[in-house]
């Protein structure tokens, strides 16, 4: 080998050194995670806790920037640790820096499904600093590096209790399994629960279904229960609507039927109620009905019964009322008769004085 090929060779081997040890913080993170559910049952849905533990050995310190655990079959996200990294700062906060010694970090995340039978296969990603200055020349600053090959297992569970199933689903051997309610039933907290009534005939006589309910009926007086609802009573026009059926009125003497009732008569005071009528007072001429009965009239002496009534006397002359009628007064006429004569007498004196003086008065001119 001449001397130029032998410097080429011994360049070339200082530039690989340098990689190497340019390198070193990315070199394959020596890890171990283990998991932590609710009493031990990793839930699909639940909350899990990863302990994810790296160990440094060396020299150089590890600075971990995030922890990513990732679905190996569709690549999604189910837990993560991420710490704020600003290069050559004092900015940086919470950065997992381990040196000759095991730490070990803690993420949580949402237990996604099982992707393979009851099993959930993932697969840890970690961004480490970088801080060489041949790297920084490249604006490269971080390195991640993703285990896919070599996935970790997570027994899942679909379900413990059927609160972690879908609404219309219960929980059976740790799977939901869907409910088929039958006719009549609805889902209620993941079970089907039976409707208090889907027809009549699941209620009592005296109520009827609505709604799937079984709704107390509440009939008039003019009707009655029968096949669970409502009839009209078809009473006769004698009969009364008494608790719920047809009862025959026995209405007294001065009551008559009215729209299936039994009404008191209002007689007039001419009137008496008999035999469920009102029926016109016979009274005889010296009586006058009153509040339903005949009276007897006390008239005055002059005044006499006339429709059943006092009315005054209209005597004509030489007659007196006397005892409720009109009667001759001889009375009256023998004093007329005789005032009479003495007015005849003394017009018959006037008569003759008057003649006796005009016969004077005659002699005395001769």
């Amino acid at each position: 080998m001449d001397r130029k090929n032998l410097k080429i060779t011994f360049l070339f081997s200082i530039f690989i050194v340098l990689f190497i040890l340019s390198t070193g913080s990315v070199r394959s993170i020596d890890y171990s995670i283990s998991h932590s559910c609710n009493k031990n049952q990793c839930v699909e849905g639940e909350t899990a806790e990863w302990h994810v533990s790296v160990s440094s050995y060396g020299d150089l310190k590890t600075e971990v920037i995030s922890i990513e655990l990732i679905d190996s079959i569709n690549n999604s996200m189910v837990a993560f640790f991420n710490a704020t990294y600003k290069p050559f700062t004092d900015q940086s906060r919470d950065i997992f820096v381990i040196l000759q010694e095991t730490k070990t970090k803690t993420i949580s995340g949402i237990i996604p499904k099982a992707n393979n039978k009851s099993s959930l296969l993932y697969y840890p990603c970690f961004t480490t600093a970088v801080k060489n200055p041949e790297n920084v020349r490249d604006d490269i600053y971080s390195i991640r590096v993703c285990y896919e090959q070599n996935p970790e297992a997570m027994p899942v569970l679909e379900c413990v209790l059927n609160s972690s199933c879908a609404y219309d689903g219960f929980c059976k051997e740790n799977r939901c399994t869907r409910l088929s309610c039958r006719d009549c039933q609805y889902l209620l907290s993941h079970r089907c629960a039976d409707y208090e009534c889907c027809n009549n005939s699941a209620c009592r006589i005296d109520q009827a279904c609505m709604d799937k309910k079984c709704i107390n009926l509440t009939c008039s007086l003019r009707e009655y229960l029968f096949n669970n609802s409502c009839q009209p009573l078809n009473c006769s026009y004698n009969e009364a609507f008494i608790n719920h059926s047809c009862v025959r009125l026995n209405c007294s003497g001065d009551e008559f039927i009215q729209d299936h009732s039994c009404v008191r008569l209002n007689c007039s005071g001419d009137e008496y109620a008999s035999d469920h009528e009102c029926i016109r007072l016979d009274c005889s001429d010296d009586e006058y009905a009153f509040n339903q009965t005949c009276r007897k009239l006390d008239c005055l002496y002059n005044e006499t019964i006339e429709d059943h009534s006092c009315k005054p006397l209209n005597c004509y002359f030489f007659l007196s009322a006397v005892d409720h009628r009109c009667i001759r007064d001889n009375r009256l006429i023998f004093k007329l008769s005789i005032e009479s004569v003495v007015v005849l007498i003394i017009i018959s004196l006037i008569i003759i004085n008057i003649k006796k003086y005009r016969l004077e008065e005659k002699n005395a001119g001769k």
